[in-house]
């Protein structure tokens, strides 16, 4: 085989390496910019930590956030939400505090986390109206910035894969 046929060759696996590793690279990375929904029991005070400082950008559509923070008083209150509970599976067979759902696409990851505030000791102060514990507010961010567990604190992380993320602002 002559030379510059095998030059050739490298050159086009080559630019084929790099294309599929790019591809990849952005699959496996967030969608920009960074979008954020915040739901559930304890939303709001969740919410007003996440956006304290942060650079990250509100939003009101979950199907569109690059991250969506779904918060519960206690694990059986998922049962309510058939879509979150149909993506999630397996994981949420409450075996778990914490379940991540990481769903890389063409075009960007997002993901999905699933955060048992009672097991984090916020259930029987939500269950009276009172604010969550600085405990609690602290564990339950630990989780969704993916910095570590807390004490006694299980986690769980599934991959749910999709051909396409919707972007923020776009049909």
């Amino acid at each position: 085989m002559p030379a510059s046929v095998r030059t050739a060759r490298a050159a086009a696996f080559l630019a084929a390496a790099v294309v599929i590793g790019g591809l990849v690279r952005h699959a496996v990375g967030p969608v920009a910019p960074i979008t954020v929904h915040v739901s559930g029991d304890g939303a709001v005070q969740v919410a007003a930590r996440v956006f304290d400082g942060a650079n990250h950008v509100r939003t009101d559509d979950p199907h569109r956030a690059t991250v969506q923070i779904v918060t519960f008083r206690r694990w059986q209150n998922l049962e309510g939400l058939s879509d979150v509970m149909a993506l999630c599976g397996r994981a949420c067979d409450g075996g778990a505090d914490v379940v991540v759902l990481r769903r890389p696409a063409i075009n960007g990851a997002t993901r999905i986390v699933l955060i048992d505030l009672g097991a984090m000791g916020g259930g029987a102060a939500l269950d009276v109206g009172r604010p969550l514990p600085p405990a609690t507010l602290d564990c339950a961010m630990r989780a969704i910035e993916g910095a570590g567990s807390c004490d006694g604190i299980s986690r769980k992380v599934a991959w749910r894969p999709r051909l396409w993320s919707p972007k923020p602002g776009r049909s």
